[in-house]
């Protein structure tokens, strides 16, 4: 059995048979010749089903780039789905592109994009990039202070790392509709309606209280990566891009070592990093 509901943006699949089960979403960057495809696996499905699936979706749709969402080890380490290639995965998150120059470049704005997105905190160490879990960070400030102290440490570090990631997707989408006249006309039709839909969100979410603050990971699969795979770095319009997330990331990663740096003898101890099943 085969259930496969449709909506403007993407839908929803549930195969059920002799080999298996298997369910997930899916939602497109745009509908028309759509730059990316974000895809979130259920729980318990049969990893050879959600191949074939999202090798079917890829093939209808032909996205540059792909995000997978999965806690099965064996689809998030596929080297490949359709014809795409696996280039970053972390966590329960793997990213896949069609044949690209740099892969240490698109796992670099992969690993920023992702601490970015949860307010994780991020040292760089020459070409290692270090993330820390914000949740794992504050947990250890608030058993090392009084309250007093914890709130008024949570509030600097929610609006100073906060701020960076939402400043980064407004100036990122800024810099892309500045070159928009760089880009073939489908394409820019393309890349616009992505970075109209994710200020749209953006607009949206900052008036709830469970605001997600930032949609820099989208703005990096639906727009940054695909200009990188689809152009190369040195086209203007990836050169926009890449140049101000580079800089927003910059102003980020700073804000975050400082942080821990302020923070070093309350933290009182080497810190885990929260991205163990990284591969590069």
């Amino acid at each position: 059995m085969i259930e496969h509901d449709t909506t403007d943006s993407g839908g929803s699949v549930r195969v059920n048979c002799t080999e298996g089960f298997c369910s997930l979403t899916y939602q497109l960057s745009n509908q028309i010749r759509p730059l990316s495809m974000q895809c979130s696996v259920g729980n318990g499905s049969t990893p050879v089903l959600v191949s074939a699936v999202v090798d079917s979706l890829l093939e209808k749709h032909e996205p540059t780039v792909l995000l997978m969402k999965s806690k099965d080890t064996a689809v998030r380490f596929r080297p490949k789905m359709g014809d795409l290639f696996r280039c970053w995965t972390q966590n329960e998150q793997t990213v896949y592109a069609k044949a690209f120059g740099s892969r240490k470049l698109l796992e670099r704005v992969c690993s920023l994009s992702c601490a970015m997105q949860n307010v994780d905190f991020v040292r760089v160490e020459g070409e290692e990039i270090r993330l820390f879990g914000y949740y794992d960070v504050v947990k250890r400030i608030r058993e090392n202070t009084t309250p007093f102290e914890f709130l008024s440490i949570k509030e600097e570090c929610d609006y100073s790392m906060r701020t960076c990631s939402v400043g980064c997707l407004r100036t990122l989408v800024e810099s892309a509709t500045a070159q928009m006249d760089s880009l073939p006309r489908q394409d820019r039709e393309a890349f616009s309606q992505v970075a109209e839909d994710l200020l749209r969100q953006q607009q949206c979410e900052s008036f709830r209280f469970d605001t997600k603050y930032s949609y820099i990971q989208e703005a990096v699969v639906g727009i940054v990566l695909p200009a990188l795979v689809k152009y190369g770095a040195s086209h203007p319009f990836t050169a926009a891009v890449f140049t101000e997330f580079s800089k927003q990331a910059s102003v980020y990663t700073e804000a975050s070592e400082q942080f821990l740096t302020d923070c070093s003898e309350i933290l009182n101890g080497k810190l885990e990093q929260s991205d163990e099943d990284t591969t590069y």
